[in-house]
């Protein structure tokens, strides 16, 4: 997983520092969320399009059947590392986080205990976090993981990026956006994590959603507050890669 730490001076001379950490793959203490939310998701589709969607937008690997991941001791450990990680950053005001387990948007990942007294949230509550927000996903697009914003400073969860592309139909994550106010400024922040290069048309899905990503942005510069952006999160790139496509 990258962490990134970036400073931010801005905003009367106040310095906000702001991490994107992909916590690879954090599901629930639940086995089943994501995959009752699959069969639910086909239930309600005619029998013609259910003949056409893939097996299930969760990783095989992480099922109950191959994975030990919902066992109480490895979530307390994956936990305890993320943690960790907030502690090497020296506990950064605002974290983009990517890769927690969506369910629907009812994913108990925040509810993971901590310890046997405190749950996840609260022990990030007790470190200053008072602001958690899981992104939103659209519910006939079901996907296995979503992105997450902690902050220390208050945050205003603005509508997402709404990402569909009818030949990825279950992996084409919503950019999930926070407003941070102060003053007659805003920043706003857009969490992302793009679908991977690997597979057939990824290049030029991954071109669409940085076009729907650009509209968005140009959007929201229109408003009657001058507008900062930052955009950050897991776009599954290099650093420094030429697009093989121009983004018009």
């Amino acid at each position: 997983s990258l962490v990134i730490l970036h400073s931010l001076h801005a905003f009367c001379n106040i310095t906000y520092r702001i991490a994107s950490y992909n916590v690879e793959n954090f599901w629930d203490s639940s086995p089943y969320n994501t995959e009752n939310n699959w069969q639910a998701y086909k239930l309600r589709l005619p029998e013609y399009k259910r003949k056409n969607l893939p097996g299930s937008p969760q990783y095989l690997q992480y099922s109950l059947s191959y994975s030990n991941w919902y066992d109480d001791q490895i979530l307390k450990a994956k936990v305890k590392s993320i943690v960790n990680v907030l502690k090497l950053l020296n506990y950064p005001e605002i974290v983009a986080l990517q890769e927690l387990e969506s369910s629907g948007n009812n994913s108990l990942v925040f509810e993971t205990p901590y310890s046997s007294r405190i749950t996840f949230a609260e022990k990030l509550k007790s470190l200053g976090y008072r602001y958690i927000f899981l992104g939103k996903q659209e519910t006939n697009n079901p996907v296995s993981v979503t992105t997450a914003f902690i902050s220390k400073v208050e945050i205003k969860e603005l509508a997402p990026v709404k990402i569909r592309l009818s030949e990825h139909s279950t992996s084409s994550r919503d950019i999930q956006v926070v407003a941070l106010h102060v003053g007659n400024e805003r920043l706003l922040m857009f969490n992302n994590h793009w679908k991977s290069k690997f597979g057939n048309g990824n290049e030029g899905a991954r071109i669409h959603i940085a076009n729907i990503l650009k509209e968005r942005i140009l959007q929201e510069k229109k408003h009657r507050q001058l507008t900062h952006i930052i955009v950050l999160g897991d776009l599954n790139s290099a650093h420094y890669e030429k697009l093989r496509f121009p983004v018009v």
